[in-house]
């Protein structure tokens, strides 16, 4: 089973519910992309990932995944859900895993697999 689509929309709702300083960024990116002006999340979203924060990391790496304000590249996507997928990120390891298991995340190692849901011994592209 494949997945089409990560929900972007499940982690702008954390993005709002947040206490940090960078919580009025993230709620404007949280804005831009609920009026779906992508290209605005992604511009507001990427310095807040530069700088470590895990929830625009996740949110960097679905806009990828779905070709939202940037060209579509599951490698990019899989970069910066790993990222916040190793802060302990919770959406973000299942997102990964799922991205993992579905070969979207093809460079990979086989203890990130078994890490973050999928199997060994399948050439880290998941499998049956």
């Amino acid at each position: 089973m494949r997945v089409t689509r990560l929900s972007v929309g499940a982690v702008i709702a954390v993005l709002l519910s947040t206490g940090s300083d960078f919580a009025e960024a993230l709620e404007d990116c949280a804005a831009a992309y609920d009026r779906r002006d992508y290209a605005a999340a992604v511009q507001l979203c990427r310095p807040l990932a530069e700088k470590g924060d895990a929830r625009a990391q996740f949110s960097l790496g679905g806009m990828y995944y779905n070709g939202q304000g940037v060209r579509q590249d599951y490698a990019e996507a899989a970069e910066w859900t790993r990222k916040a997928a190793e802060q302990g990120y919770a959406p973000a390891q299942a997102d990964l895993g799922v991205l993992y298991w579905n070969g979207a995340a093809r460079r990979c190692s086989c203890v990130h697999v078994a890490q973050f849901g999928g199997r060994t011994g399948t050439g880290c592209g998941g499998g049956t």
